[in-house]
């Protein structure tokens, strides 16, 4: 979702005759002047590079239900800086042969227990689980998942997915602060633009979004709030946004620069927040956070506590969905999937499978905000 450096005095040229005059600075900002300027030319073009080598894979044909085979590529020598609070069970480059597949912007958990992805080129894949040694070819459908239009499906930015136990499947839409409904994954379904997110930017609307265990909804904004300190929209509606349940605002602060992309609501009532800063060149940085739904109140600032940084060799990408597995045990198993933004040069749709003990999530709460 993005200072400049000043050196050598300005006096510097009017007392030091011998290193020359003003006339001579003129020529040494002359002399770097092209520099700059190529500087800027090879920007734009591996801006191009990016955006058009390999040509951009948009789709080319009326299907609104697309046959795929996703591969799974094991990360040789992959792993997480912070051990300890997550266990890295394995880590995959995923490939998919129908152009359609890539920028994967949010994960879900099904009512069956099948992870399903969501694009913010408005599709929907199911992402097999793979195993963990060996290259492996997995069978899965692309569906689209707004009405038909050009290429059998409309271009929107779907950002998140939430499931209720019998398979009603809910989707945000940031370009739009908009919540649709697909009730068995039918199309196009019933929308809604709540009041409460109306005035939130095109492009840092609602980034995330949970089904509580108590039939209520949570959607978190990416931008920031104005007039506040650094803190993002959280909106807990009472039911179903669709049919117009009224919302309560609470103000999330994420530590360190992070911005939720995804949310996550455990069996407990604790949510798990992914949070994701940029940084140049092209890098950017992931975390986990938690704080308990019980928190957020009405006009409340709930300060999520940090639980880890995603971070280490050959892990770095731009993660934007995250499913949890729960078990009767005291353990998780937490899905990440990276969005490649179409930019098939510097990023890719990577899949991680983290594990960890439900009690760092208690160690967590007590911890300060680092």
């Amino acid at each position: 979702m993005p200072g400049s450096i000043r050196c050598c005095s300005p006096g510097r040229w009017a007392t030091d005759e011998t290193s020359g005059g003003p006339g001579d600075q003129d020529l040494i900002g002359a002399a770097r002047r092209p520099g700059r300027v190529f500087a800027a030319l090879g920007l734009a073009v591996l801006t191009a590079i990016v955006v058009h080598v390999p040509p951009r894979l948009v789709p080319a044909s009326a299907r609104a239900v697309i046959p795929v085979n996703i591969s799974a590529t094991p990360l040789i020598g992959a792993n997480l800086d912070d051990a300890g609070t997550f266990r890295l069970a394995g880590a995959w480059r995923l490939n998919g042969d129908a152009p359609e597949f890539h920028s994967l912007s949010g994960l879900a958990m099904t009512p069956s227990g099948q992870m399903m992805a969501v694009s913010d080129r408005s599709i929907a894949v199911a992402l097999p689980r793979p195993p963990r040694m060996g290259v492996s070819v997995m069978p899965s459908v692309l569906e689209s998942l707004s009405e038909n239009g050009p290429g059998g499906f409309q271009m929107i930015d779907v950002e998140a997915a939430t499931f209720s136990p019998d398979g009603t499947m809910w989707y945000v839409v940031e370009s739009q602060n908009a919540v649709v409904r697909l009730a068995n994954g039918d199309a196009p379904g019933a929308m809604a633009r709540p009041p409460a997110m109306t005035d939130w930017p095109a492009m840092r609307g609602p980034e995330s979004m949970a089904r509580l265990p108590d039939g209520r909804f949570l959607i978190l904004g990416e931008g920031y709030e104005q007039g506040r300190d650094a803190t993002f929209p959280g909106l807990v509606f009472a039911g179903d946004p669709v049919e117009g349940a009224e919302p309560f605002l609470f103000h999330l602060a994420l530590s360190n620069g992070y911005r939720p992309v995804e949310a996550v609501s455990l069996a407990d009532g604790r949510v798990l927040v992914l949070g994701r800063k940029f940084g140049l060149p092209f890098r950017f940085a992931s975390a986990i956070f938690t704080f308990d739904i019980s928190e957020a109140q009405a006009a409340t600032k709930v300060e999520a506590r940090l639980v880890g940084r995603i971070r280490g060799r050959g892990l770095n990408d731009n993660y934007e969905g995250m499913a949890v597995e729960e078990g009767d045990s005291d353990r998780l198993t937490i899905w990440l999937v990276s969005d490649s933004n179409d930019a098939q040069i510097i990023q890719q749709t990577l899949l991680l499978k983290l594990d960890m003990r439900k009690g760092a999530l208690r160690q967590a709460a007590g911890a300060p905000i680092p």
